[in-house]
């Protein structure tokens, strides 16, 4: 699996970075809005995000992971109900407030990557029985292979 860390805090981002690759994921570290969206991809399994960061907010990221279906997994310092909202709102899977456990951000993270991957495979499944359905009942020339590969 694969995780994107962004974090502007260069020892929490190091922390972060620790964490997930001792929890066997591959890690992409940015410490800005801007470099993470320029790293973010569909090949993540999850975004790991803080939301004051130096460049803009993390709700960019959060709603530009949301647009390639990647879970984001948000990190604040501030617990305010409308910032909450809003994360949920912009497609935050979860919400996780500093200072928090190790075991609590690991759990939350594998959740999110774990659905991600879970509807990635899916997708693949359906496009399986679309092929075959197509096979079987001779369709086949009648299927958008580039709409198919697409979703």
């Amino acid at each position: 699996m694969k995780a994107l860390v962004v974090e502007d805090d260069e020892i929490l981002r190091s922390t972060l970075t620790e964490i997930l690759c001792i929890e066997g994921f591959e890690v992409i570290a940015a410490e800005s809005v801007g470099r993470a969206l320029k790293a973010l991809s569909r090949e993540l399994s999850v975004v790991v995000t803080d939301y004051h960061l130096p460049d803009r907010s993390g709700f960019e990221i959060v709603r530009a992971a949301q647009a390639l279906g990647v879970p984001t997994v948000l990190v604040t310092g501030e617990a305010a109900r409308e910032d909450i909202a809003q994360a949920v709102n912009l497609g935050a899977r979860f919400v996780l407030v500093k200072p928090f456990c190790r075991r609590e951000l690991v759990r939350l993270i594998r959740e999110a990557a774990t659905e991600r991957c879970t509807l990635w495979r899916a997708k693949q499944l359906a496009k399986r029985l679309v092929l075959f359905d197509a096979l079987v009942n001779g369709h086949f020339n009648a299927i958008d292979l580039d709409r198919l590969n697409a979703k």
